[in-house]
């Protein structure tokens, strides 16, 4: 019997001519690199979605109308974007609690800048006892910047009466100075010490 021709094998991936199909792990990696921005974009509505929820959720008030913080225990970094939300809702919901007692401590001491930072700063400690340990810092400062703002403005308000009460008691001693002028002038005494002092202190006064 003839012997058959022996034929070589062709096509096989990566040999020879045939075909040459790409590695797996370079599909998959072209994929990833596809899928990337994708993934970006689910993490970012993922973590808006918590920071709303926390501004929402995590600050409660029990019963008695008392701030409460309720954190999530940090898994992920959406706990992390809930807690932030929340923390920032709380400190601020803390600083419009007592705006109000600012702004009436601000009537009460408004000729008294002085006695109104020393009741905020009194005020300050009794309050921020009840604020969890780890809002108190930025708690601190909301109500720092607060009493500063009502302390800024009773401190430009006596500035401004003071300055109207200078300006009529100015007035009133002007007026008193000319009027006792002329009446010794009247009476022939412009030459005499009383019109000569009554002069110098018209001087001073313009």
């Amino acid at each position: 019997m003839a012997d058959l021709p022996e034929y070589q094998r062709q096509g096989v991936v990566g040999q020879g001519a045939g075909v040459i199909a790409a590695p797996r792990s370079g599909i998959l990696d072209s994929i990833g690199v596809a899928l990337k921005p994708v993934e970006e974009g689910l993490t970012r509505v993922a973590i808006q979605d918590a920071e709303q929820k926390g501004a929402l959720d995590g600050v409660q008030r029990d019963a008695n109308g008392k701030l409460v913080f309720a954190p999530r225990t940090e898994f992920t970094k959406f706990d992390a974007a809930y807690n932030r939300a929340a923390q920032v809702g709380y400190v601020t919901e803390f600083a419009n609690d007592h705006q109000m007692t600012a702004l009436e401590a601000g009537q009460k001491f408004r000729d008294n800048p002085e006695g109104f930072q020393e009741f905020w700063k009194g005020h300050m400690q009794g309050v921020l006892e009840q604020v969890p340990a780890g809002l108190r810092g930025d708690a601190a400062v909301s109500l720092s910047k607060l009493g500063a703002q009502v302390s800024h403005g009773i401190l430009q308000q006596k500035i401004a009466t003071d300055y109207k009460l200078s300006v009529a008691s100015w007035s009133e001693r002007y007026d008193s100075v000319v009027a006792d002028m002329r009446s010794l002038a009247s009476s022939g005494g412009v030459q005499t010490d009383e019109y000569k002092t009554k002069s110098a202190e018209l001087e001073r006064l313009l």
